[in-house]
């Protein structure tokens, strides 16, 4: 009976959502007509703005705290824990910089938001290493521009009764090779707004983003990946297990 009477609220939602949908898609179609380094900032703008009309517009607040962390003169590789599929949203309206985040290839087969998505990310095929690997190489390539990247590098939705999943390695090969800084960041509050088991089960509620020091990659080789990898996971889960909620 409980969830009958949030079926006017849902109702509400997806109609925002394909409604606005639709306004990106042109908007998107439109800045065909920029060169690619415009595109991608007005691109990313869009999309920065539409995540942010959107999250209010279905009542969820975002608490951000720790911005101080954030280096605000270069280049940094995003990583955070992922539980819900809000996660894509609450990144374009959190990460203060211009950035690609590293997406799924499912998701680019959707109808309409599959083209907006591919538009803003680096799709990864999770189907062979080889592609895996290609992904990687278009985000390093994103770095090496300036431009900043995001990756979830517990690799698909934490599942478990764990803070956190074990890592790949993807994110801090890709910061030692870089010479880029990783900044981590930990996502709270989502599993009561929408849980990754129902994708359409959407509540209002408030969402926590805090960012933590970062992580520079300086006195790392490549055969230290592992402990790189290690001091990022560890500094997560504690903070992750501090705020809670999670």
């Amino acid at each position: 009976m409980k969830e009958i009477l949030w079926i006017p609220y849902r109702i509400y939602v997806l109609s925002f959502f394909f409604i606005t949908l639709i306004i990106v898609f042109l908007l998107m179609l439109m800045m065909q007509i920029f060169g690619d380094e415009l595109k991608s900032k007005l691109v990313n703008n869009i999309c920065k703005a539409w995540a942010k009309i959107s999250l209010r517009a279905f009542f969820i607040r975002v608490k951000i705290s720790g911005q101080e962390n954030i280096d605000a003169k270069s280049s940094a590789i995003f990583v955070s824990n992922h539980r819900s599929y809000i996660d894509s949203a609450i990144l374009f309206y959190a990460i203060p910089k211009m950035f690609k985040p590293l997406g799924k290839a499912e998701l680019g087969r959707i109808p309409v938001f599959g083209l907006i998505y591919k538009s803003v990310a680096i799709m990864v095929d999770r189907s062979s290493a080889f592609r895996r690997a290609r992904s990687l190489k278009l985000l390093k390539r994103q770095l090496l521009r300036g431009v900043s990247v995001n990756l979830f590098p517990e690799g698909t939705f934490n599942t478990t009764d764990e803070p956190l999943i074990p890592f790949f390695n993807g994110a801090f090969k890709m910061a030692i090779e870089t010479q880029t800084i990783i900044q981590p960041y930990i996502i709270t509050g989502t599993q009561q707004v929408l849980h990754w088991k129902h994708a359409f089960k959407v509540y209002p509620g408030v969402i926590k983003v805090k960012y933590l020091p970062n992580v520079s990659p300086n006195n790392f080789s490549l055969q230290d990946i592992e402990k790189l990898k290690q001091q990022v996971f560890e500094q997560m889960r504690a903070a992750l297990m501090d705020e809670g909620n999670w």
